[in-house]
Parts: C-alpha cells; structure tokens; sequence
C-alpha cells in the first residue's frame, strides 16, 4: 500500500491508545509503520534491482525484528542527546525511555506494513530468506481512498474529543481501525466470490486457462480487473457487481512469447533474471530487426514494469 496509507495506519494506532505505552511511541507508531519501505534505498542500483530486491527482507520476519531494534535504538539515541543538549530540559524528557514498551511499539507497527503491502496485486514475500516464494492478496488497490476516508474520520473524530476533553477520546481511532478491517474483509470475500463466478463461466464456456488474477481497481470497490492466462497467451478483462452483463473480456489477447528462442536468451541475462524473479504474468515482446527483447508484466503494462535487453538474432 501507499505510504499515506501506512502512515494513517500508524498513527490510528497511536490515537487508539499505543501511544500512551511510551513516551517515543507517537514517532515510532509513525515511522514503524514505515520502516520495511527503507528497501528503497536499493533504487541506487537501478530499478530492475530494486524490483527483485523490494518487499523482501525488509518485510521478513527476521528483516522486521532487526529494524524494528534499530529504530527502538536510533528513537532512545536522539532522545538523549536531545535531552543533554535542551538548555531547560523538562523532567519527563531527561528520564530514561524503558526499551521494551518501545520496542514492542515499533514492531506492532512494523508488522501492519507488510500485512497492508500483501492485500494488493504487486504481493510481498513474507518468509525471506526461508522462501523466496510471493504471496499476492488482490484485495485493495496500492492507494484506496475508502481507507483513507475511514482512518482519516476516525483521528479527526479522536483529535476533536481530545481537544474537548471528553472520555474515552481513543474509540473513534478504534472504530476506524475496526472498520478498516471490516472493510479489507469485505473486499476480500468479494474478490473471491468473483473469482469463483468467473471460474465457472469460463468453465461452462469450455475456456482453457491456467491462472487468473482477480485485481481490485482504483476507488470502485465493486469492479475487478481481471487477467487470464492459457498455455501462450494472457487476456485481460472486467467484471462489475453493478453491470449487466457482470463479465466483459478484450477481444486481443497478448502472446506471451516464452517459447521464442530469442526470448531464452533474453530470460538468461542477468537483468532479466532479476525481473523475472519479480515478474508474476511476464511475456516477451520481441524486435527481430534490432536484436530487442522487452519482458514485460501483464498485471501493469507499464515501462516501469518491464526490461529491455540485447540479443543475437538467428539468421
């Protein structure tokens, strides 16, 4: 998901009631919930490493305890020294900062993001570096303004009771919260339903496929992108609870290509093996004239989600 997003999250949190556990706990509900996106640090390498590196370890287990420690560390660290360094430090600010209320802070909110990352199509590997494997939700869309609305209500709501001094100003954050998941819940459930009434049709159609991605779409919680693979092709369609009929298909389909010779020999370049190993519906779109093999991913279609490389051409 979108870092709004997380930060929303992190900060409900806080307003619901994590934040009176520390001291620190309101920056490290807000950076915490941030903290797997330092991976995109590997952009300096390029971004076909950063997609094969991204939403890996940093979204791990192991990747989440140790950041979420170095936070805790680098949260304790500049409270010190800002306390040695205050000209009137208050009494609160110079005493000691218990660790573990902190850090068990920061790791609640570290553990929200790759749980958040996972419900979209781009998926997230949630056992690195025991399994390489990619999990994929295709529940939300990577920004989804309803979440937005639904946390955004609830801190207003929290920030408004706190202002008047009235009780209990943490239930609207939970509320929120407690909504949010509701509405993750829904939209999973109707994802699934989709996916099993498109099943079917396709079935009743005598349609061959081999997968099919059901992906939400941007603010319109009752459509769904959906994208079909056979044996050599994909083809991409919709479908809506609203419309008659629900299921609707391109009529061009997109050769995948993986057959070609020239598409072995681009998959071998370094490149590419990194994409691939990050590429969920690739194919290959290839320029005999000028040597040109294009791996793309049929979920996006975008230039940011594709590799270019260089290869010989059988004459």
């Amino acid at each position: 998901m979108d870092n709004i997003c997380h930060t929303l999250v992190g900060a409900a949190l806080g307003e619901a009631g994590l934040k009176r556990r520390s001291r620190l706990a309101g920056p490290a509900l807000l950076l915490g919930a941030n903290l797997p996106d330092v991976d995109v640090l590997s952009y300096f390498r390029g971004p076909v490493f950063a997609l094969s590196f991204r939403r890996g370890w940093t979204h791990g287990p192991f990747g989440l305890l140790v950041l979420s420690l170095v936070l805790t560390a680098l949260l304790i660290g500049v409270d010190r020294v800002a306390a040695r360094f205050a000209r009137r430090p208050l009494p609160e600010s110079s005493a000691p900062v218990p660790v573990l209320p902190l850090f068990a802070v920061t790791l609640v909110a570290a553990l929200t993001h790759p749980i958040l990352d996972f419900l979209n199509t781009y998926g997230v590997r949630w056992l690195l570096p025991l399994d390489r494997s990619w999990y994929y939700g295709d529940t939300l869309f990577i920004v989804d303004p309803w979440v937005w609305a639904i946390l955004i209500l609830g801190l207003a709501w929290s920030g408004v009771r706190a202002r008047r001094q009235a009780k209990r100003t943490e239930a609207p954050a939970i509320a929120a919260l407690c909504v949010t998941v509701l509405y993750v819940v829904a939209m999973g459930a109707a994802t699934v339903a989709a996916r099993g009434e498109v099943a079917r049709a396709l079935r009743g159609a005598n349609t061959p496929f081999t997968r099919l991605m059901v992906a939400p779409v941007a603010a319109n919680p009752f459509r769904r992108d959906l994208l079909l693979e056979d044996a050599t092709s994909y083809r991409a369609g919709s479908f809506s609870w609203l419309d008659a009929p629900r299921l609707r298909w391109n009529r061009a389909a997109v050769a995948k290509n993986d057959a070609d010779a020239l598409a072995a020999a681009a998959a071998a370049a370094p490149d590419s093996r990194r994409f691939l190993t990050w590429s969920r519906f690739p194919y290959y779109v290839i320029d005999r004239a000028r040597g040109d093999v294009q791996i793309m991913d049929a979920r996006y279609n975008a230039e940011w989600a594709s590799v270019t490389v260089k290869v010989r051409s059988e004459k």
